[in-house]
């Protein structure tokens, strides 16, 4: 058992001395004194539990979530009851990718100061980042609740509710965001969220008011102006523009993909590597009889490119009893990354990634998550769209997982894609023709391919006949997942077709130029 150092009066006193120091020095922007004064301190005192958080502060203030991490966690170690503490510790989490660990330490943080909006708000953005937007919502209503003018947890809220498709909600909470005090760049934000939605009274003329809020391009702006000019072209298309919208994405989209060729590249080079392993699957041999628990529920994996239209199919299964709505749930990337490690294998998400020999574990690993994840559904649909190139690997140690493929106009798909702002690294193919093309391409090849090998496991449904008839879709998606259709349903499908007519001679010509 370690012994606590016996430290004298003089110094205690010249210790914390020199923190106060190096606090003033931090609170005046001069962060690399006052980090060395704190590595000083903490060379003399490892335990100086004071230091440890402020160190961590600076490496966070810095971006340098790896190095704030072990500051923190020891910081924690020694005081454990520390709101603080853990609520930094939890964003750095967070930050790092660590879902869970952020929540758990969150969750201690909110028992020692349940009334922080801040503890709540994290915790909200722990549960949205698993694509839990339902509890990430709740957590976001309590605290607005505790602080109605928190603007990033009334975007946030938005953002939920755009998901869970209550686009009027969505819309009454950015109107009520609207009437309190807002930065800059939360106005954009606001602005940019509401011209996404369909069209609904909020009193405001956006359009307008994204003008009013000056040129994207400044370096006043401390957040991405990229949400301007997406939110422009958007209400420029709505209000029947074309040529000007168009104008507008193709200026904002160059820019993104001139920055991005190095991602695409390699997007690209592993998107053609998925293809050929998709392509040369063949399903398993049949073998014993796997005797099914009665309580564990059937993944439904609903699949398609990205702006297919997944959300809205999954809504149709929302109406049916039995069945939870997962999502984009990372159910099988979460099984990869634990396989993967238990395995002793380096860290990978994709379960094509992982040698046969591990598909008992992963089968146990994804069985162990779907129970919770479900819990007494019948049926989990998720709809994360990577999980089109786990499909194989899913048959072979789920067998009676089912999927269902999404298909829509071409033309549509890539300018739906294309008018879409994105998250920072991801979805690089987005923001230039050509690729939009390549990528819609690979993934149908994908799609044929699963359905020409899965045979009754799978079903393809077109966005355009679901628009058409929702109800006769319904009835296909029940009888394909040996479900009851609900004795009454309130079917509202938003109509999307054609939205690419105005821009057909662009879309065609800007596709035709070689790829860069």
């Amino acid at each position: 058992m370690s012994q606590t150092p016996q430290y004298t009066i003089s110094e205690v006193r010249d210790a914390h001395k020199s923190l106060l120091m190096a606090d003033r020095l931090r609170d005046a922007g001069e962060r690399d004194q006052a980090r060395k004064i704190y590595e000083l301190l903490l060379d003399q005192n490892p335990d100086y539990t004071a230091a440890l958080y402020s160190l961590g502060l600076i490496h966070m203030e810095n971006q340098d979530w790896a190095a704030a991490y072990p500051h923190l966690q020891r910081a924690v170690m020694l005081n454990p009851r520390d709101w603080s503490t853990l609520y930094n510790l939890g964003s750095v989490y967070l930050q790092l990718g660590a879902n869970e660990c952020g929540f758990r330490c969150l969750e201690q943080a909110l028992i020692l100061n349940g009334d922080n909006p801040k503890i709540l708000y994290l915790l909200g953005s722990a549960r949205q980042n698993q694509s839990h937007h339902a509890s990430a919502a709740e957590y976001y209503k309590m605290t607005l609740a505790r602080d109605p003018g928190y603007s990033s947890a009334a975007i946030d809220l938005a953002i939920c509710y755009v998901m869970l498709e209550r686009f009027d909600d969505a819309v009454q909470t950015l109107t009520v965001a609207l009437q309190t005090p807002l930065s800059r760049d939360h106005k954009a934000l606001t602005y940019y969220t509401l011209s996404q939605l369909p069209p609904s009274p909020t009193g405001v003329d956006l359009l307008t008011a994204i003008e009013e809020l000056g040129p994207a391009q400044t370096d006043e702006w401390e957040a991405t102006p990229h949400h301007i000019a997406y939110a422009r072209g958007t209400l420029l298309h709505k209000d029947g523009h074309y040529e000007d919208a168009w104008c507008c994405w193709t200026d904002v989209n160059s820019q993104i993909a001139e920055d991005t060729q190095e991602q695409r590249k390699t997007y690209f080079e592993q998107g053609k590597a998925f293809v050929e392993t998709a392509m040369g699957w063949e399903p398993p041999m049949p073998g014993p009889t796997r005797v099914k628990d009665s309580q564990t529920p059937i993944s439904l994996f609903i699949l398609g490119p990205s702006r297919a239209g997944k959300t809205s199919l999954e809504s149709l299964f929302a109406s049916i009893d039995g069945v939870k709505v997962g999502y984009e749930n990372k159910i099988a990337t979460s099984t990869a990354t634990l396989a993967s490690q238990r395995a002793g294998l380096l860290t990978v998400d994709l379960l094509a990634n992982l040698p046969a020999e591990l598909n008992g574990s992963i089968s146990d690993i994804y069985h162990s998550k779907l129970k919770t994840v479900a819990g007494d559904a019948r049926v989990l649909t998720v709809t994360h769209p990577g999980a089109i190139y786990d499909v194989g690997r899913l048959v072979e140690c789920v067998p009676d997982a089912r999927f269902i493929f999404r298909k829509r106009d071409e033309d549509d798909l890539a300018l739906r894609i294309f008018s879409k702002l994105y998250k920072s690294n991801s979805n690089q193919f987005a923001y230039n023709i050509p690729d939009i093309y390549e990528y819609i391409s690979q993934y149908y090849q994908m799609i044929d391919n699963w359905l020409e090998k899965l045979g009754n496991q799978a079903m393809l449904v077109q966005y355009e006949e679901m628009v058409e008839d929702p109800q006769t879709t319904l009835g296909r998606l029940v009888e394909f997942s040996q479900l009851k259709l609900p004795s009454s349903t309130c079917l509202n499908i938003s109509d999307d077709r054609g939205c690419s007519d105005p821009y057909e001679k662009w879309l065609h010509a800007a596709r035709d130029e070689p790829r860069s």
